[in-house]
């Protein structure tokens, strides 16, 4: 990418090289200009490879990019627009300015109790939203909540796993940081329906309690087994205070067959407003 580009005669990016924001396993995410509205953007910049691997790819691109423009909530990043320029595809997101729930984990370890619930609450919700649009995130993972400034989180890459062809185990390249958050059904190839983004929310809550993630492996493969096979660990082995209820919510979560899962992101966030408004009784 050369320096000040103009991508589809709308939004710029001065500089590729300080303007870089991230680099992931789709491609690089710059931050630009949207020239329309003078608002910084995210810009992320799909690799040609995954174009090249998937003649699929641009369809769902545009038809899955119109759709999640239509997602508006105060705790997902809004989709701007899916465009191509010079045979190049772009994803174009809101620019939140803060940083990844998986930096704050590696700064911080583990959050407080209260915190976890506080941002799994705002989570639930904006998934929830989500569905009740048919909108499935499937990538459920700390690097996809943003946290700003004010450190209220921000959903991020809303079916962009799909688009890309990204939420396949069978996928060239697959990283185990990546299959660390799939449900036993994503490990088995099935088709994902909400109680995916159940799962991938349960895991997230475990990880802010816990410091860990449940299931890990050394492969890809190992992983997956782990996810598919092995029990939860004990959350009160790593922190004994959590209340009990929170820790059933969170097993309920987390069953590996989905028919017995919560089945709704409303009930998740109904059973994390009970725990924080029991929290809150506690101590009056």
């Amino acid at each position: 990418m050369s320096a000040l580009q103009i991508i589809a005669k709308r939004f710029k990016i001065a500089d590729p090289k300080t303007q870089l924001l991230n680099k992931g396993g789709m491609g690089n995410v710059y931050w630009g200009i949207d020239l329309d509205t003078q608002q910084k953007v995210a810009i992320k910049s799909l690799k040609p490879t995954l174009v090249a691997e998937d003649a699929k790819l641009v369809d769902r691109l545009i038809r899955e990019g119109e759709v999640l423009q239509q997602l508006s909530h105060p705790n997902i990043v809004k989709m701007i627009a899916a465009v191509e320029d010079q045979g190049r595809h772009y994803l174009v997101m809101e620019y939140v300015s803060g940083v990844s729930l998986r930096d704050r984990l590696k700064e911080n370890g583990v959050f407080s109790v209260e915190r976890s619930i506080e941002i799994g609450i705002d989570l639930a919700d904006a998934l929830s939203h989500a569905h009740r649009q048919g909108i499935i995130h499937r990538d459920m993972k700390p690097s996809n909540v943003l946290l700003n400034e004010a450190g209220v989180p921000y959903l991020t890459d809303f079916g962009v796993a799909y688009i890309a062809g990204s939420d396949r185990l069978t996928q060239t390249g697959m990283r185990v940081g990546t299959v660390n958050y799939f449900s036993p059904e994503a490990c088995n190839g099935e088709m994902l329906d909400r109680r995916a983004d159940v799962w991938g929310l349960g895991i997230i809550l475990y990880e802010m309690l816990t410091g860990a993630r449940p299931f890990r492996g050394t492969s890809v493969g190992a992983t997956a087994v782990a996810i598919i096979s092995q029990p939860i660990p004990d959350l009160k082995r790593f922190r004994p205070q959590i209340p009990q209820a929170l820790v059933d919510l969170i097993y309920c979560m987390l069953e590996k067959d989905r028919d017995k899962r919560i089945p709704s992101m409303r009930l998740v966030q109904d059973g994390l407003k009970l725990e924080s408004t029991l929290i809150e009784r506690g101590r009056g």
